[in-house]
């Protein structure tokens, strides 16, 4: 009598944990999503912000709950702002892409309005963006790597102000005197 309750599902993550470090806000993303969906449609929003919530895991709560809901039936499409929203790894992607495909819910991506990815183009198509993203993703933690290894051999402090110690920063937001001994 009763069959499985389907809604679109709004997948947002912000791998920042200040909100105010985001590139794309929450409700940025969610406000682009909700723009791709037919008048009146039901909606339900995962979100994966706060605290660190990388791309490159699987291990955060909103992606696993993306998952349940679609190999349960209960999406009618999944709908995000940007592909590299939902991973930054080609394995969690295509492993996704699977089971949308297994599931017939269809992907809706917002900064790419009418992009499909069912046949083969459209599959090529988001294979390549996969690899684009965990491309940047690598790139990033190559860079950030880097970037810690010098201030170790500097002898510097790596993290946030160590007590005792705090950096000003002017008007416009750009740093002036790094830590310093209060």
């Amino acid at each position: 009598i009763h069959g499985r309750v389907t809604q679109y599902l709004i997948y947002v993550r912000r791998s920042y944990k200040e909100a105010t470090a985001a590139d794309v806000s929450d409700e940025l993303q969610e406000s682009a999503c909700r723009a791709l969906l037919p008048a009146g449609a039901s909606a339900r929003v995962i979100s994966d912000s706060g605290g660190h919530q990388s791309g490159s895991t699987a291990a955060r709560d909103g992606s696993q709950a993306l998952l349940r809901a679609v190999a349960a039936g209960e999406a009618a499409a999944i709908v995000v702002y940007d592909l590299s929203r939902l991973a930054r790894n080609v394995r969690l992607m295509l492993d996704l892409r699977h089971e949308l495909e297994r599931q017939q819910v269809p992907l809706l991506v917002a900064n790419m309005p009418g992009a499909r990815f069912d046949g083969a183009a459209g599959r090529y198509m988001f294979g390549q963006f996969c690899l684009a993203n965990q491309f940047q993703r690598d790139l990033d933690s190559e860079r950030m790597t880097r970037m810690q290894r010098q201030l170790f051999e500097d002898g510097r402090h790596r993290g946030h102000d160590p007590f005792g110690y705090r950096s000003c920063h002017d008007v416009t937001g750009q740093l002036v005197h790094p830590r310093e001994l209060e």
